[in-house]
């Protein structure tokens, strides 16, 4: 998921200047251009979480929507919300939100079957916040996604002024291309690892299955592990499955095999190890 808890935007503005700092101010921007037109769209900027989970998802999406709508072109307009003139840097840093924004938010018209990730990720935080801390506002917990995001796919990303320039000189189309395919190769990734977990997981299972196959495998004198087939062979396993080369028991082993496996059955035995105290000595 696209977001991780680091602390509010407004906790970190109170630090000395820093890199981070300047992305804090720019998520500062959004949170302050949406609610600058709150009013007008008839939607609180106190709406809190707890009272967004009572809604249906198709209304926390709208009020999720509004937000953006109202914010995107306060972000990319040359002046503030007080009708002040952006700073040059000012105005390159809001562009490339209010573009991070339409990435993380609105459609993309070229991909009309993949839904952006934005929305799925707010529904998922309201749900979470809506136990854990209720009285959060959506507007908070929308600006801590927007803030994460604008770290992970641009301060950490475009490292120097000169990265910076390169970005600042591209169309908003194509700034919104790039964060569209840098979330989408996240999301690539996170998808692989989780992928890559599941079959640790399974490759653990298989391991466990094998080793408690050994285990409970007839035990011989020369301390070879057999197992006795549905065909009634026995055959030489081992412990490793990177190493397995399961091979059938010689003849002259066998019935040393047949009177453990019989004794085993007979008494109820699972363990080889016990089965071989047992059964050795009759």
């Amino acid at each position: 998921m696209l977001t991780r808890r680091d602390g509010s935007c407004g906790d970190r503005l109170s630090r000395h200047w820093s890199p981070t700092l300047k992305s804090c101010i720019a998520v500062h921007n959004l949170l302050m251009a949406a609610a600058a037109v709150l009013v007008a769209s008839s939607l609180s900027a106190a709406q809190t979480v707890g009272d967004a989970a009572k809604l249906s998802e198709d209304q926390q999406r709208e009020i999720v929507m509004r937000f953006v709508n109202t914010s995107v072109p306060n972000l990319r307009s040359h002046t503030d919300t007080n009708g002040k003139p952006k700073s040059d840097d000012e105005y390159t840093r809001d562009r490339a939100v209010a573009n991070l924004v339409r990435a993380l938010f609105v459609q993309d018209p070229a991909r009309p079957n993949d839904a952006p990730e934005g929305p799925r990720v707010m529904l998922a935080r309201i749900k979470k916040y809506s136990t854990a801390t209720p009285d959060r506002t959506v507007l908070d917990v929308m600006g801590e996604l927007v803030d994460w995001s604008f770290r992970r796919f641009y301060t950490d990303v475009f490292t120097t002024p000169e990265k910076k320039a390169d970005y600042a000189a591209k169309s908003d189309a194509d700034q919104e291309l790039q964060f569209r395919l840098r979330i989408q190769m996240y999301e690539n990734e996170r998808a692989y690892q989780r992928m890559i977990k599941k079959l640790d997981e399974r490759d653990e299972q298989l391991r466990q299955r094998i080793q408690e196959m050994y285990d409970n495998a007839i035990i011989l004198a020369d301390g070879r592990h057999v197992l006795r087939t549905d065909e009634g062979n026995f055959m030489v396993i081992s412990a490793d499955p990177d190493t397995s080369n399961d091979t059938k028991l010689e003849d002259r082993f066998v019935p040393e095999a047949q009177g453990l496996y019989d004794c085993m059955n007979a008494r109820g035995l699972k363990n080889g190890k016990e089965a071989r105290a047992v059964c050795a000595s009759r």
